[in-house]
């Protein structure tokens, strides 16, 4: 059964008064910048597909989990993007920046790893687009989205961990 792995609580109703094209602009490096949702999102699916592939159903269901979660931030983020005043936009390709190298060996918990390092560098890139935005909503979606976000990563730190224990155990 999927679990989407979010915070209880409810995300805010994204509803401006005005446009706000600065906020919105700086919305889109973190919906589709270098290391916007986007490759999150793209990466997860793969990474997904990869465990069910090396029959790792219990943390390709944690991943597949926590993209169901990324996918509603991604959503959330173009809605906001959107409703401030801007069309969303994809600014790179993705394939050749978020996919593995081939010749890497895909174990869960190099996997794992990777997915990490790409939620710390996503936090604090909202975490300092944080300090910089004036306008109070979208300061309350970024910080929903930063309290999933560190979910996601306290959760790929506990399957890390498992992995650790069990392999101790061999």
């Amino acid at each position: 059964m999927l679990n989407p792995v979010a915070d209880s609580l409810p995300y805010p109703i994204v509803e401006f008064g005005r446009k706000d094209f600065g906020s919105a602009i700086r919305l889109c490096g973190v919906y589709s910048g270098t290391h916007g949702k986007i490759k999150i999102v793209y990466r997860c699916f793969f990474d997904y597909f990869n465990l069910k592939k090396i029959k790792d159903t219990v943390t390709a269901d944690l991943i597949l989990g926590i993209t169901v979660c990324e996918i509603k931030h991604l959503i959330l983020l173009r809605d906001t993007i959107y409703k401030l005043g801007v069309t969303p936009s994809i600014k790179e390709n993705f394939s050749e920046t978020v996919l593995p190298n081939k010749k890497r060996a895909l174990s869960p918990e190099k996997i794992i790893i990777d997915l990490i390092a790409l939620e710390l560098v996503y936090i604090e890139e909202m975490k300092k687009l944080l300090k910089d935005i004036k306008n109070e909503l979208v300061k309350r979606v970024i910080e929903r989205i930063i309290k999933d976000d560190e979910l996601h990563l306290k959760t790929l730190k506990s399957r890390l961990n498992a992995f650790g224990k069990f392999n101790r155990a061999d």
